[in-house]
């Protein structure tokens, strides 16, 4: 969702499936705010990197999978990248 003040409200839900066949859920909301150049930017397709933007996730993840089972007990936070080919996050555990 856009906002009036053009601030994206992100609000996802997917489930992913590892090389190995494993589910995981993951949830994640967030925020991205971009000066009207880099929205500029990103309607002509270009990468727009994470420095030029304040593109920013909280991410949790819950799955069955019994070697992946300490990512239920994990928060984390994503710093969002925008690729022509859709957003990249990287994403860390907070400690």
């Amino acid at each position: 969702m856009r906002r009036a003040d053009g601030v994206i409200h992100l609000d996802v839900r997917a489930v992913l499936e590892t090389d190995s066949g494993d589910m995981v859920y993951l949830t994640y909301t967030g925020r991205r705010r971009a000066p009207e150049d880099v929205d500029e930017r990103l309607a002509r397709g270009e990468t727009v990197p994470a420095e030029d933007m304040y593109f920013r996730t909280a991410v949790q993840c819950e799955t069955s999978s019994s070697h992946l089972s300490w990512l239920n007990d994990v928060v984390a936070f994503g710093i969002g990248t925008s690729r022509p080919t859709g957003p990249s996050y990287d994403v860390y555990e907070l400690l």
